[in-house]
Protein backbone atom coordinates (compact mmCIF):
# COMPACT_ATOMS: atom_id res chain seq x y z
CA UNK A 1 0.00 0.00 0.00
CA UNK A 2 1.35 3.24 -0.97
CA UNK A 3 2.37 6.08 1.50
CA UNK A 4 0.91 8.95 -0.36
CA UNK A 5 -1.63 9.87 -3.00
CA UNK A 6 -0.79 10.87 -6.40
CA UNK A 7 -3.06 11.84 -9.47
CA UNK A 8 -1.39 9.55 -12.46
CA UNK A 9 -0.90 11.31 -15.95
CA UNK A 10 -0.95 9.36 -18.93
CA UNK A 11 -1.51 10.13 -23.08
CA UNK A 12 -4.14 7.83 -24.16
CA UNK A 13 -1.79 5.28 -26.09
CA UNK A 14 -1.10 3.82 -22.70
CA UNK A 15 -4.47 3.58 -20.94
CA UNK A 16 -4.43 -0.09 -21.60
CA UNK A 17 -7.43 -2.01 -19.38
CA UNK A 18 -5.37 -3.87 -17.37
CA UNK A 19 -3.21 -0.84 -16.79
CA UNK A 20 -6.48 1.45 -15.47
CA UNK A 21 -7.45 -1.44 -13.49
CA UNK A 22 -4.36 -1.57 -11.54
CA UNK A 23 -4.42 2.21 -10.87
CA UNK A 24 -7.94 1.67 -9.45
CA UNK A 25 -6.74 -1.39 -7.19
CA UNK A 26 -3.94 0.88 -5.53
CA UNK A 27 -6.91 3.45 -5.22
CA UNK A 28 -4.73 5.78 -7.54
CA UNK A 29 -6.86 8.80 -8.99
CA UNK A 30 -5.68 9.86 -13.03
CA UNK A 31 -5.96 11.53 -15.83
CA UNK A 32 -5.83 10.21 -19.31
CA UNK A 33 -5.46 12.72 -21.99
CA UNK A 34 -6.80 11.56 -25.56
CA UNK A 35 -6.82 13.23 -29.32
CA UNK A 36 -9.75 12.31 -31.78
CA UNK A 37 -7.23 10.30 -33.64
CA UNK A 38 -5.95 7.87 -30.67
CA UNK A 39 -9.41 7.12 -28.93
CA UNK A 40 -12.27 6.81 -31.77
CA UNK A 41 -14.78 4.74 -29.71
CA UNK A 42 -14.36 6.95 -26.62
CA UNK A 43 -15.16 10.08 -28.84
CA UNK A 44 -18.18 8.13 -30.66
CA UNK A 45 -19.20 7.33 -27.03
CA UNK A 46 -18.60 11.34 -26.16
CA UNK A 47 -21.88 13.90 -26.21
CA UNK A 48 -20.18 16.71 -26.30
CA UNK A 49 -23.11 18.46 -24.49
CA UNK A 50 -21.81 16.82 -21.33
CA UNK A 51 -18.52 18.11 -21.54
CA UNK A 52 -16.96 20.52 -18.98
CA UNK A 53 -15.59 23.79 -20.85
CA UNK A 54 -12.48 25.93 -19.44
CA UNK A 55 -11.05 28.54 -22.11
CA UNK A 56 -8.16 30.81 -20.28
CA UNK A 57 -7.00 33.91 -22.33
CA UNK A 58 -3.84 35.73 -21.69
CA UNK A 59 -2.72 38.35 -24.27
CA UNK A 60 -1.47 36.47 -27.82
CA UNK A 61 -2.70 33.08 -26.73
CA UNK A 62 -5.98 31.38 -25.73
CA UNK A 63 -6.14 28.16 -23.89
CA UNK A 64 -9.03 25.60 -24.23
CA UNK A 65 -9.36 22.63 -22.09
CA UNK A 66 -12.31 19.92 -22.50
CA UNK A 67 -13.06 17.46 -20.04
CA UNK A 68 -15.31 14.52 -18.71
CA UNK A 69 -15.28 13.72 -15.20
CA UNK A 70 -16.10 9.94 -13.96
CA UNK A 71 -16.05 8.36 -17.42
CA UNK A 72 -16.81 4.46 -16.68
CA UNK A 73 -14.03 2.47 -17.79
Amino acid sequence: MLAFKAVVTEDGLYATGKHLELLQELDLKFIITAKPGNLCLLYDWIKPSLLTEVVRCHPGVTQRYRFLDQVRL
